[in-house]
């Protein structure tokens, strides 16, 4: 079972281009989960991948659709759209990319944004010290065991080296727009 245990709720305009306002928004909820199951799933994916350290991601990731069809992860994602959807009207969206990272000591990811895709975000899988940082809303977020974002996907985002001797792991996710009435 899931459970929410909070709600961070940002909303904020960002100049761009000449002083045209784009909202921008970034949501936060605690959440149950097993994340011993999706840091081994990540472990294991990691054996058959050649991304790393070839993206934004300064270290270890998945393929890109890596937890796209993984049930766990399905039933997480819902229950947090779900709960989010009733404070923030989504355009109905589907699944397009999910990929797991693991970040060691020296790792970090480089800014950078997702302007290609209708919805960003992430879950973190333990509590570790290496923040994502939003520049454009000057918000950090500290990584804990269970938090799922989910952002504007136009936002610059990024971390800094990792200093810490424990790996961050965290699954990252895009949603590209459909024009189905479900969630995909």
């Amino acid at each position: 079972m899931i459970i929410v245990l909070r709600l961070r709720m940002i909303e904020t305009n960002k100049i761009i281009e000449k002083h045209l306002l784009r909202k921008a928004f970034l949501y936060e909820i605690k959440l149950e989960i097993d994340s011993d199951y999706f840091i081994n799933k990540i472990e294991e994916y990691l054996k058959e991948t050649n991304l790393y350290y070839k993206t934004n991601v300064k270290g270890k990731m998945t393929a890109w659709q890596a937890f796209n069809n993984d049930e766990n992860f399905r039933k997480v994602l819902d229950q947090a759209i779900n709960h989010i959807s009733k404070h923030i009207h989504f355009n109905k969206s589907e699944l397009e990319s999910c990929w797991g990272l693991k970040l060691e000591k020296g790792d970090y990811t480089a800014r950078h944004n997702h302007e290609t895709s209708a919805l960003s975000g992430v879950l973190y899988l333990n509590d570790v010290q290496q923040e994502l940082i939003f520049p454009d809303l000057s918000i950090n977020v500290k990584p804990k065991k269970g938090t799922f974002i989910i952002f504007t996907p136009w936002l610059d985002h990024m971390t800094e080296i990792n200093h810490s001797d424990e790996a961050k792991y965290a699954i990252a996710f895009n949603f590209k727009e459909f024009k189905d009435k479900t969630w995909s």
